[in-house]
């Protein structure tokens, strides 16, 4: 197909070599919110895990090195854990009956 050649120019000024659909913005805006709440959730599941943990066994804060902040992040989630999911909420109601 040939192009006039203002058409030619204004698509060579705009063309762009990558990936482009115009939506980028929305999707690092998503990527944001889900990187806060992400990070939001690991707070409160590290929180639970420190909380869980033994006074005496509790290391400062500013000792907390790789090792320690995973097992704390495990022992939040296990605490959690416990608590049980809702599926295990029990039906009352017999068999037949509405």
């Amino acid at each position: 197909m040939r192009l006039a050649p203002f058409h030619r120019a204004n698509a060579e000024r705009h063309w762009n070599p990558g990936f482009h659909c115009g939506c980028e913005g929305v999707f690092v805006m998503d990527l944001l919110i889900v990187t806060i709440m992400g990070v939001g959730f690991a707070a409160v599941v590290f929180f639970v895990g420190r909380i869980a943990c033994p006074p005496r066994d509790r290391v400062p804060l500013t000792q907390v090195d790789r090792v320690i902040l995973w097992t704390t992040l495990c022992r939040g989630w296990m605490a959690l854990g416990q608590l049980g999911p809702l599926t295990r909420i029990v039906d009352d109601r017999r068999e037949g009956t509405a």
